[in-house]
């Protein structure tokens, strides 16, 4: 009846941790048959986007100081 009560507090904990996540993973670790970690990794979706400079070589910079 213990492991059966040990079961369900962790499934609650694994419920209330993926309710938390709109975007992200859930890792469970598990060290010889006992789960001892929940891991929540939650991602943040952005828009915005980011353009690369033109890349300055050291030989353009040299050109135009002369």
């Amino acid at each position: 009846m213990e492991e059966n009560v040990h079961s369900k507090v962790l499934l609650l904990e694994i419920k209330k941790a993926l309710e938390g996540i709109d975007y992200g993973s859930l890792e469970v670790i598990v060290q010889n048959g006992v789960v001892t970690q929940i891991t929540v990794r939650n991602i943040t979706k952005t828009s915005l986007s980011v353009h690369k400079r033109p890349l300055i070589r050291n030989s353009d910079v040299t050109q135009n100081i002369r």
